[in-house]
């Protein structure tokens, strides 16, 4: 029995699962560091003295992934790819915006002696509620062995597989 491409292809999209987390890294200091696996130190006041500048990260989601849980994660893995032990949070941010949808529709319909499927597809546009969150990603020396008590938060994984 052969398979058809149309029961492949809905296997693969219904496995593959769908994420509106978008993250995004650029380097705009002029040293570049190799990935970090260490903890993160968060700032969201203002950033820590003596800190370098690595880069700007910025990571949005759309709907009910648009919130900190989701967010935060992905903002301190982005910092880590630049290189950075720790950020400073700039800014959050939550605005409506329309973003299109794609919807699929099929329908059954006999013909001849057997059933036949049919399928379309349309888009529409949806107001959504798309959060941000953007910042910097920096590299301060020594704080990797030591964190300033009262200032940052430490993304470290804690016992259970959840971060803190």
């Amino acid at each position: 029995m052969k398979a058809s491409p149309w029961l492949i292809l809905g296997a693969c999209l219904l496995t593959a699962g769908c994420s509106s987390v978008r993250a995004n890294a650029v380097h705009t200091g002029g040293e570049r560091l190799p990935a970090r696996t260490g903890p993160v130190a968060l700032y969201a006041l203002d950033a820590p003295a003596g800190a370098k500048e690595l880069g700007y990260v910025e990571v949005s989601a759309v709907g009910e992934e648009g919130n900190v849980e989701t967010l935060l994660p992905a903002f301190v893995e982005k910092v880590a790819k630049l290189g950075g032990n720790a950020a400073h949070i700039e800014g959050t941010q939550a605005r409506f915006e329309l973003v299109p949808r794609s919807n699929y529709d099929t329908m059954w319909y006999p013909c001849g002696f057997r059933m036949c499927a049919g399928t379309r597809m349309w888009t529409t546009m949806d107001e959504a509620m798309v959060v941000r969150m953007y910042g910097r990603a920096l590299f301060v020396e020594g704080l990797g062995t030591k964190v300033p008590l009262g200032k940052p938060i430490s993304m470290a994984p804690v016992a259970g597989g959840s971060a803190r």
